[in-house]
């Protein structure tokens, strides 16, 4: 079953390689979706297999990265938005796709990173 999570993680997590680590953790587990830099800290939307989701949620805070402190992380339900279902579908980077690379540098400029 596919279950999506939305996790809002504050402390010391920008800056200090976090949003890298969240991506490599969300690649481990074979999940997709994006993680942000937020008001207080980072905000995570993720998405897959059930059980991949929960052990994605379990590691987050095992082994940040040496300059990162978790202060707090909430886990909320999903926001049922159909742009963000949109955004969150893989996009696969070749250098002959310039309108894919087009609709990424938005994003990418906006301090988000897709996984």
């Amino acid at each position: 079953m596919v279950e999506r999570r939305l996790i809002a993680v504050e402390g010391t997590v920008q800056g200090v390689g976090f949003r890298p680590y969240v991506h490599r953790l969300a690649a481990a587990n074979h999940l997709r979706g994006l993680v942000r830099n937020g008001g207080a800290g980072v905000l995570i939307d993720v998405e897959g297999e059930l059980d991949c989701v929960d052990a994605f949620c379990e590691a987050l805070s095992h082994a940040p990265p040496p300059l990162a402190t978790i202060a707090n992380a909430v886990i909320m339900p999903p926001i049922q938005n159909p742009r963000m279902a949109q955004s969150m579908r893989p996009v696969k980077k070749t250098t002959t796709n310039a309108t894919a690379m087009k609709k990424l540098e938005p994003q990418m400029s906006r301090r988000r990173d897709l996984f």
